[in-house]
């Protein structure tokens, strides 16, 4: 009762917290309350690639695909939203037009490439090796200089897959040649966010080295200082605080004071330690 009064009260509601309320609704499951809001703004914001890309999907999940639903994911690839093709590609499977499915699948666009890695981590589970294999051939043919676009997908892909070795590995060749490109610590970072994944004590110890280097502040990069202390040798931190740029920041600080296992030594005092 309290959904349905909240509802009847969104009717006045700019458009965009209208679709915020349908989304809720969309991924809760109750598509069928979710249709109504979503077919008014989107007949009055047409051009909105969210709203039309969403309320094509609830068509679709509804089982209501109709011409209208692919008509709607088409202005979602036309203005540009990725997720038009995952659409599209969902509607080609439902009407099991597998020749449609395999032309848009063969796209030259990247981006597409990714969402169908993503979609193959997160939905099928199978063929993750080709689904990767495709992108990074992509990748390799029109991106080869992008370090940026690696970074961005490597990062992606391993929160989702960070249990998959595949994936991880996957995540990890990028993040290498991203960084043949750009040392940027948070590529580093995320390499060192791999390596953990991947128990690989060996990368952890340089990655850490590395960032110790930089002299980089990333909040992940101050867990990777509280794991040296686990060292039992004070020298052994102190050869790693040595590969330090520049000035000690909080986090060699913080890390110093952990080392050093002082129960008194609060952050702030481990800054006096010497």
């Amino acid at each position: 009762m309290e959904i349905e009064s909240a509802l009847i009260a969104l009717h006045d509601e700019p458009p965009m917290a209208q679709y915020s309320a349908a989304e809720a609704l969309f991924f809760q499951k109750d598509y069928a309350k979710a249709k109504p809001i979503l077919d008014k703004i989107a007949k009055s914001n047409p051009e909105n690639s969210l709203i039309v890309c969403l309320c094509a999907w609830t068509d679709l999940l509804l089982g209501r695909d109709q011409k209208s639903t692919s008509e709607m994911f088409d202005r979602a690839i036309d203005a540009g939203y990725l997720d038009g093709y995952m659409g599209k590609m969902a509607v080609y499977t439902s009407r099991q037009l597998a020749n449609d499915a395999k032309a848009l699948s063969k796209s030259d666009n990247v981006f597409i490439l990714f969402l169908f890695a993503v979609h193959t981590i997160c939905s099928s589970g199978t063929k993750i090796e080709q689904a990767l294999t495709e992108l990074q051939t992509a990748l390799d043919t029109m991106e080869s200089d992008n370090h940026a676009l690696y970074g961005r997908m490597a990062n992606c892909l391993f929160r989702m897959g960070a249990r998959n070795r595949t994936v991880l590995a996957f995540a990890r060749e990028l993040l290498t040649r991203a960084i043949k490109k750009s040392r940027r610590p948070a590529y580093v970072v995320d390499e060192l966010r791999v390596a953990i994944s991947l128990d690989d004590v060996r990368e952890v110890t340089t990655k850490v080295k590395d960032l110790m280097s930089m002299d980089c502040d990333d909040p992940y990069a101050a867990l990777d200082c509280d794991i040296v202390g686990f060292c039992d040798i004070k020298a052994s931190f102190m050869q790693l605080l040595s590969h330090r740029k520049g000035s000690a920041t909080d986090m060699h600080h913080r890390a110093q004071g952990v080392v050093y296992r002082t129960p008194r030594v609060s952050f702030q005092r481990g800054k006096n330690i010497q």
